[in-house]
């Protein structure tokens, strides 16, 4: 018992300090916790956020770490870590999804994607015209008709109701929570009937404008009075349906102005009213996705915060099922101005889930407040779980005073680095930016501007944007009444309707005639 005393004594001496204690890392340290590479390197087994780099030689944090860049606009966030990042990554074979407010990512590295044989696609919402398109119906109505998966399918639809509709900054939650039950069984209605191509936002806004009048009139409102009273549409269009007539009417107001930025962009409509890719795919085969959006304003940030949202959903889901329980191919989130993107849900719970299933995130932000009032309390959450903290510049005080904290204080109590001198780190002349790497101790470090990498875009040919589709179908009305019994059976099988089977039957007598009696033209 005395030598154990003794050794637990011994064990904790070193952390037992009055003051304390801390320093600059030494180099040997810093390498210790990166890996080095040649940028001209054709391929790497791995890659990272660079954390040093002199456009030759890059130090880089390629563990499973998700990581957090702070810095004004104006700090070269781009051109010092992003563009690197990006190159780095498709060297390594990584998927990859990036926001890219000002194209400029796209210009720069996805000629040398296409020229790495990668994949490669864009939501393009500063151009509809010239976009990929994707479906937040396509994978609840997947889940609903194919694997019969209803939770699953409900789950995932009412995070894209919830992300879309709710404004979490609202003084009155009523007309919010009112307006996303009556979307939530518009969209129940659309999934449950519908084709697969039908199932899209521009049917949802079809639905709400053919199916009841501003005072919840009409076919939406007949077929509900038929459903049971134990239906989950049921319950969500009746909570709404049977309401006084004023507050039926500001609800449907309600409703028709979350849907505004749909109804007001048919381009944007479109867009978002079909599927040219699959999401599950990108942890199967190296992918890169750029979300292309006007940086001038915030319309569609919404619609980013409901992909993210979907995308990470069905990544870590695919991730779960596969025998590794991770994905073959790591999934890499490189989004930019993330504290201006609204709340997305379940976030700091999806990102601790996310390291085990081979997902990274790689979140940049302008300041401390803006992600502290779009998450509240899970602000803190959120950067407890960056592994990599790369600070280049700011004004703000609780931020410098946080910065200061983190890298400690030396033996006599004074800051390593004070917030003054936090201030003046050269970002924009030299590149330097303060790091916060796993259990080593701080440094400043240089990171090299996109043009001082031996790396030069015009020699990869830019790969054309693409041009949109065709405009989706239109959701058919008369499935409310082909396909009542789907509703109404509490087992929800989804057999064929009466006039295909009759089809069926009606092939199968034909072959058999002709077996028997020969064709009619012998």
């Amino acid at each position: 018992m005395k030598d154990n005393k003794r050794l637990y004594s011994s064990y904790y001496d070193k952390y037992d300090n009055i003051v304390s204690e801390s320093r600059w890392a030494e180099p040997e340290e810093i390498e210790e916790t990166l890996v080095k590479v040649d940028f001209e390197s054709d391929r790497l087994s791995a890659a990272g956020i660079p954390c040093i780099s002199d456009g030759q030689t890059v130090l880089m944090d390629v563990s499973d770490s998700h990581s957090v860049a702070i810095g004004q606009s104006g700090s070269k966030k781009t051109r010092n870590i992003v563009l690197p990042q990006t190159l780095l990554h498709i060297k390594a074979g990584e998927s990859m999804v990036v926001t890219d407010f000002k194209g400029e990512i796209y210009a720069m590295t996805s000629g040398y994607a296409k020229a790495n044989d990668y994949r490669i696609y864009v939501l393009n919402l500063r151009d509809p015209n010239h976009s990929h398109r994707w479906n937040p119906f396509y994978e609840p109505w997947r889940l609903l008709h194919e694997e019969r998966d209803i939770d699953h399918s409900h789950e995932m639809i009412n995070d894209f109701i919830d992300d879309l509709f709710v404004d979490i900054c609202t003084t009155d939650r009523y007309w919010d929570d009112m307006s996303m039950r009556l979307a939530m069984g518009l969209c129940d209605l659309i999934l449950f009937c519908s084709d697969r191509e039908e199932a899209t936002v521009k049917s949802l806004l079809y639905l709400r404008s053919a199916g009841f009048d501003l005072e919840g009139y009409g076919a939406i409102y007949d077929l509900n009075r038929e459903l049971p009273r134990d239906s989950y549409i049921y319950s969500n269009l009746n909570a709404v349906l049977t309401a006084p007539e004023r507050t039926r009417t500001s609800i449907i107001s309600a409703l028709d102005s979350k849907l505004r930025l749909f109804a007001a962009q048919p381009n944007i409509t479109e867009v978002f009213s079909g599927s040219d890719f699959d999401i599950a795919s990108f942890g199967e085969e190296k992918t890169i996705l750029y979300i292309i959006t006007p940086d001038e304003k915030t319309t569609y940030a919404p619609l980013i915060s409901t992909f993210v949202h979907q995308a990470y959903s069905i990544l870590i889901s695919h991730a779960t099922n596969s025998p590794e329980r991770r994905l073959n191919i790591r999934v890499n989130f490189i989004l930019d101005e993330f504290a201006q993107l609204p709340h997305i849900k379940d976030f700091p719970s999806a990102i601790t889930a996310a390291r085990s299933r081979n997902i990274r995130f790689t979140l940049f932000i302008q300041s401390l407040h803006q992600l502290t009032a779009t998450y509240k309390d899970d602000a803190e959450t959120i950067l407890g779980n960056m592994g990599n903290t790369i600070f280049l510049n700011s004004r703000e005080l609780p931020l410098l005073q946080r910065i200061a904290e983190l890298c400690g204080r030396d033996q006599i109590g004074n800051f390593l680095i004070s917030p003054s001198r936090l201030q003046r780190l050269k970002n924009k002349e030299k590149g330097e930016a303060l790091i916060l790497t796993g259990s080593c101790y701080p440094y400043i470090t240089h990171l090299a501007d996109i043009s001082e990498y031996p790396f030069h875009p015009e020699d990869y040919p830019l790969p054309a944007l693409p041009q949109r589709q065709t405009a989706s179908p239109l959701f058919n009305m008369e499935h409310l009444n082909n396909r009542f019994h789907w509703l109404t059976d509490p087992e929800y099988k989804f057999e064929e309707t009466p006039e295909d089977e009759e089809t069926e039957i009606g092939e199968e007598l034909n072959r058999k005639f002709q077996e028997l009696f020969g064709y009619e033209d012998d």
